[in-house]
């Protein structure tokens, strides 16, 4: 979800709006676009990343009706796996929810919804985006960030063989022979 396919603003009928209805007067007040940069809250990543990887080989010579022959076999294991985890960035669909509607309930508390329809205090913490770093609650902070994570990983094993010799002479010099398998999954 992207800001310019999900645009996100403070909501006319929000507490925090200061152009908003609860200011202008029912009807009157407007939608409030912004631009800001979250600094509360670090953006983080941390990766961690395991590899390992073997080989080994066998290789020997042998002669046959007096013609050099080399040969090979082989055994490969890769393996890559790891981990991403990201902080610090916004969860828009939580942001969106905690700029909406909202309103000051009969205890004091800034809660979202509005008088006739409120949503749950569980379910929805109000932000006071413009209010700066110092207006920004630990729980709205926790409400409208999110935690990013993901795992990769892949492996790979293979097996080979190799033989190469000479065949025959002819005047211009030896024919040789080379041949290889190979196996991986």
């Amino acid at each position: 979800t992207s800001q310019a396919n999900f645009p996100v603003y403070v909501d006319k009928d929000s507490y925090y709006n200061p152009y908003g209805n609860s200011v202008a007067g029912a009807g009157l007040g407007r939608d409030l676009y912004f631009s800001r940069r979250v600094t509360e809250v670090p953006r983080v990543t941390e990766n961690e990343n395991r590899t390992l990887h073997i080989d080994a080989v066998l290789e020997g010579e042998f002669t046959v009706w007096n013609k050099a022959w080399n040969w090979n076999v082989g055994y490969n294991h890769s393996a890559i796996s790891g981990s991403v985890m990201q902080t610090g960035n916004l969860n828009l669909l939580n942001l969106k929810k905690a700029l909406g509607p909202s309103f000051r309930n009969a205890n004091g508390v800034v809660q979202c919804g509005t008088a006739a329809a409120p949503v749950a205090l569980a379910e929805c913490v109000p932000w006071d985006i413009l209010g700066g770093p110092s207006a920004s609650t630990t729980a709205a902070l926790n409400y409208v960030m999110s935690t990013g994570q993901a795992t990769y990983g892949s492996t790979v094993n293979s097996v080979t063989a190799d033989i190469t010799g000479e065949l025959f002479n002819l005047p211009a010099g030896a024919v040789g022979m080379a041949a290889g398998l190979e196996n991986r999954d």
